[in-house]
């Protein structure tokens, strides 16, 4: 009975545990965050027509991180990809999930780059 006992708390021990690293808060200070800056610097700042922006933005109460181009004529059909506060890939969109993000409050997401200031269009 000892044993049964034991062994049940250890049980109701293990399930009550949860990892709550995902939910922990994160800034736009991570390494890996300058170097997502730096390449975006690297690939369009001098070259796009468009500004690109980086965004801090919330899905299923996580911090996520996500780039996209912004202006006028540039709002076009793209896919976002959802990082984590560490880099890691959380989600990559399908278009109509990329469509529905931003018109269910992804226009309130923080921008914390964008690259030129502004853009041609």
């Amino acid at each position: 009975m000892k044993n049964f006992l034991f062994y049940a708390f250890c049980f109701f021990l293990f399930i009550a545990c949860t990892n709550d690293s995902d939910n922990l808060p994160c800034t736009a200070d991570e390494e890996w965050l300058q170097d997502f800056k730096d390449q975006v610097s690297e690939t369009c700042c001098e070259n796009c027509a468009c500004v690109q922006k980086i965004f801090k933005g919330n899905y299923k109460g996580r911090t996520v991180y996500y780039q996209r181009p912004a202006g006028e004529l540039c709002d076009a059909v793209y896919f976002l990809k959802f990082y984590n506060c560490t880099g890691d890939v959380v989600k990559e969109m399908s278009q109509q999930e990329t469509y529905d993000y931003l018109i269910e409050g992804g226009r309130e997401d923080e921008v914390v780059f964008s690259c030129p200031e502004t853009g041609i269009f």
